[in-house]
């Protein structure tokens, strides 16, 4: 492990007191004697739509426990005790939950599948000066929100970096559609692409639909007439497939390059099928995919999902980056947790696809990232690998400095 300073490498640029003192966390307090126990509470929807998620992120987060404690679940002297409840995709109960854990001594909190969610918890940590190390969860709320706040998941409010590399380097007077959802991950998606796209002079033609639809007929012609050079959409779950089929069958992708992120495996297949020929020349970007790095910590967590029956999907790699967080914040911190705080602040680590980076001026992490082709080989869908982009690459301006 190491640690990687950011400071100045860009100038561009979250309703309680605390539930009790046990649940004030270790901030400022006398505590982090070797042998205290770090209590973790993860936070995440076990049921409901992100229930998949929820266990990659939960197998992840274990396996790097599991390696990097050598099987102890201690680190330093301080054993880790992990609590998980499940949110229900509600933000009343995810709230509800993180209060649990706090009042039963978390000093950490983690997890969070569902964005909005994820906001609330994140709140109640920094209310309880506990820590919070983000989940799968794509909000990019996190990112300047609090000194005690960090995501994992790579999300940016400047937008996601790859997105450009994508397009290819001259994209001044192209038109890009995005097609979303319209709920928190939706919206704040179509924001970040227009925020990040339209000052390089690219015309961005949002459109957010209801999460019910299933017929994208309407919104087709529409996007006939805005002659997209390119169209994306991080749609997500019911109605996918409609959309994609809708996009090849109205021919809007002969002329436009189609590019999305690629989610889980039990999806590729339809995403296949439903692009029909199309999906030749469409490309998608995943964060992790099983045997990506083949490092140290890549290797680990094929070895321990082998071995708890788990199929590795990307968000795995986000649990494993949670869980080295936490091995990390209490290795430098103990049980205080302004101390773990400033020890992720600045950090860098080795996860399962490559270096992460930790920004400390905004507590941005950063990962890396793949773009890869869905090829049908042998009766089934899998991905075959065009680019590798590093952290470092993909790093994004600093839009909300920590305050």
């Amino acid at each position: 492990m190491k640690t990687h300073t950011h400071a100045g490498r860009f100038l561009v640029g979250a309703a309680a007191a605390c539930l009790a003192l046990s649940a004030c966390g270790g901030g400022g307090s006398d505590e982090g004697e070797s042998g205290d126990t770090v209590t973790v509470g993860i936070v995440v929807s076990q049921t409901g739509v992100f229930a998949t998620q929820a266990k990659d992120f939960e197998n992840g987060f274990r396996a790097a426990l599991d390696h990097l404690t050598d099987g102890t679940m201690t680190v330093d002297g301080h054993k880790i005790k992990i609590l998980v409840g499940d949110d229900t995709g509600d933000v009343a109960v995810g709230t509800a939950k993180a209060k649990e854990f706090l009042g039963q001594g978390a000093t950490i909190l983690a997890g969070t599948t569902d964005s909005a969610v994820a906001v609330g918890v994140a709140e109640q940590a920094v209310q309880n000066n506990a820590l919070f190390i983000g989940g799968t969860a794509g909000t990019t709320a996190f990112v300047g929100m609090d000194k005690k706040v960090f995501g994992t998941a790579g999300s940016s409010p400047a937008g996601q970096m790859i997105i450009p590399e994508i397009m290819g380097g001259d994209v001044d007077g192209k038109t890009l559609v995005t097609i979303d959802q319209d709920y928190a991950f939706g919206q704040t998606m179509a924001a970040a692409m227009k925020a990040q796209l339209e000052p390089m002079g690219v015309d961005v033609a949002s459109y957010l639909l209801p999460v019910s639809t299933t017929d994208f007929t309407p919104t087709m012609l529409k996007v006939e007439k805005d002659a997209p050079d390119f169209i994306t959409t991080t749609w997500a779950g019911k109605g996918f497939n409609q959309l994609l089929g809708s996009l090849d069958s109205q021919g809007l992708l002969d002329d436009a390059q189609f590019f999305k992120p690629l989610l889980l495996q039990e999806g590729w297949a339809p995403v296949g099928e439903a692009l029909g020929d199309s999906v030749a020349s469409s490309t998608f970007y995943l964060s992790y995919f099983a045997g990506a790095t083949g490092n140290e910590a890549d290797t680990a967590l094929q070895a321990f999902s082998e071995e708890h029956d788990h199929t590795i999907e990307y968000d795995d790699a986000v649990g494993w980056h949670a869980g080295q967080m936490v091995v990390r914040a209490i290795e430098e911190g103990g049980t205080d947790t302004d101390a773990m705080a400033g020890a992720l602040q600045g950090y860098s680590f080795e996860g399962p696809a490559g270096e992460v980076l930790i920004r400390a001026e905004d507590n941005q992490v950063t990962v890396p990232q793949f773009t890869v082709r869905l090829v049908k080989k042998d009766g089934a869908w899998g991905v075959e690998r065009l680019e590798s982009f590093t952290a470092e690459q993909l790093e994004p301006p600093v839009v909300n400095p920590l305050k």
